[in-house]
């Protein structure tokens, strides 16, 4: 989301490790289902890359442990972690740069997956702030946005097809600038 500003590793030691064995001890105990013709050697290779992996992911660790102690910060320490390394982040944002995340976001030319994002934290924000919500929604997403050639025909329409004058056909006109 919008504003993110640090991200914590603390307790990636032993559960990821342990999850990461798993499939790699799955993957590795499969294998022989894909043209391995003995099984004992996928069950050592299964061993001997677990063991390999683990030492990988220890020694990330400790690298990434030295640079905080030294003062780097998280996001550049962070950097040679595996990227199956469990990660919390935590927001803070306020609500009028969420909006404005969400109408980026939420655009149909914006990727698909960001789009899916954005739709959860517009769920969130519109059973928090329903009335605002719904005027955003209406000005924001669903508004439209003139030129001032477009803005000027509209005003003359506005004049010539409306009829009589009344109080919503002057504040159009008004708030259109002709």
């Amino acid at each position: 989301m919008v504003g993110a500003r640090s991200a914590d590793v603390s307790g990636v030691g032993e559960g990821c490790e342990k999850v990461t064995l798993w499939a790699t001890r799955r993957l590795c105990g499969q294998a022989r289902h894909y043209g391995q013709s003995h099984p004992q050697e996928s069950r050592r290779g299964g061993a001997h890359l677990s063991q390999r992996e683990y030492q990988l992911q220890k020694l990330a660790r400790e690298v990434y442990e030295e640079r905080l102690a030294v003062g780097v910060a998280k996001e550049q320490a962070r950097k040679d972690l595996p990227l199956s390394t469990y990660t919390a982040a935590r927001w803070k944002c306020d609500l009028k740069n969420t909006l404005h995340f969400l109408g980026l976001r939420l655009h149909p030319h914006a990727q698909e997956e960001i789009r899916q994002y954005a739709n959860a934290v517009a769920e969130i924000v519109k059973s928090l702030w329903p009335r605002t919500y719904a005027l955003f929604e209406e000005h924001d997403l669903r508004g439209v946005r003139l030129s001032r050639t477009e803005a000027a025909l509209v005003a003359s329409y506005a004049r010539d097809a409306c009829g009589e004058p009344g109080p919503e056909r002057d504040a159009l006109i008004k708030k259109l600038g002709s």
